[in-house]
């Protein structure tokens, strides 16, 4: 495995300290986003043309018309569906405690937008940055799940615990989900049409329903 430097390894620090405020009600896990951003932008910036390029729309295209990626795109969608309608029917505080979490967002073409960037920089932040950099210090799965524990961490809601729970537990799946899509495409343009898909279509489930 590659070393990494000591202002990397302090970036990753951070992220992971200001997700895990959220476990104690405290909000400020988009910072994390942002010092991933600016981060990976700097990197880039400072090694180009020899950096590693995770965000490549060119090659999204292409990369999305393999099946297997294609599939693992279509996953998160269909599981935010699935879950949710089942939630309806059985469940309906889980769906009163996602609603609680994304109240604020409403529907619109600007919520759209919202969506698209909010993913674009999220997949920048724990993908091409976070699992790139944690890939080099251990093997890419345990990178997966290390990454996505943390993210899910970061979207911990105040509530019934139980339903808390299950809520992180969602969104880790989803994360690992565009963990494997990001290794397998390195292009974390394509896993961010994979998470913006899954979360324009579970806001609109949960207008609808």
């Amino acid at each position: 495995m590659r070393k990494i430097n000591q202002a990397v390894t302090l970036a990753l620090v951070a992220m992971i300290a200001f997700s895990t405020l959220s476990l104690f009600r405290v909000q400020l896990a988009g910072i994390s986003i942002l010092i991933g951003v600016v981060v990976y932008t700097v990197i880039n910036t400072k090694n180009r043309p020899n950096s590693f390029t995770a965000v490549d729309i060119k090659r999204a295209y292409r990369e999305l018309r393999e099946s297997s990626i294609c599939l693992w795109a279509l996953l998160p969608l269909s599981i935010n569906i699935v879950v949710l309608l089942l939630a309806k029917m059985f469940f309906p505080e889980f769906i009163e405690h996602i609603g609680g979490r994304t109240a604020h967002l409403g529907i619109g073409i600007l919520l759209v937008v919202q969506l698209l960037i909010s993913a674009l920089g999220e997949e920048i932040a724990w993908r091409a940055f976070f699992q790139h950099e944690v890939a080099k210090i251990v093997p890419v799965k345990p990178a997966i799940v290390i990454t996505s524990i943390v993210f899910a961490i970061g979207h911990f809601s105040p509530g019934n615990l139980a339903i808390a729970i299950i809520d992180v537990l969602l969104v880790f799946v989803n994360s690992v989900i565009y963990g494997i899509i990001f290794a397998k495409s390195k292009n974390a343009f394509v896993s961010s049409l994979a998470h913006f898909a899954a979360n324009l279509v579970a806001l609109v489930l949960l207008t609808l329903i």
